[in-house]
């Protein structure tokens, strides 16, 4: 958030992780990423389970299935650390990540 540092390392946070197909999902502490040189690392205020995530854990999304895989987009947020080629993008805006982030 605006002032605020980005996460220290080694900070965690809770996911939504489905480690087997056909599974129910698991909520877990995992490392907080740190954004690449493109990317923006969001502090999630409020995110949605949906169908997609559905056909994704039973693997009927296309394309090949990573496991453990985090789940869970149409994600609502604020911005709190940006990588090094961000600039329209500032620590603290408010932004929403509609659908899957690469669709």
């Amino acid at each position: 958030m605006i002032g605020h540092a980005p996460p220290p390392p080694g900070s965690t946070m809770q996911a939504a992780v489905l480690r087997q197909v056909g599974a129910p999902l698991s909520l877990e502490e995992v490392d907080v990423p740190h954004p690449g040189p493109r990317q923006v690392l969001v502090r999630v205020e409020a995110c949605g389970l949906c169908g997609i995530d559905v056909r994704i854990a039973r693997e009927e999304w296309p394309g090949r299935l990573d496991l453990p895989r985090t789940l869970g987009h149409e994600t609502v947020g604020r911005v709190a650390e940006v990588g090094s080629e961000v600039s329209h993008l500032r620590d603290g805006d408010r932004v929403v990540v509609p659908r899957l982030a690469w669709a």
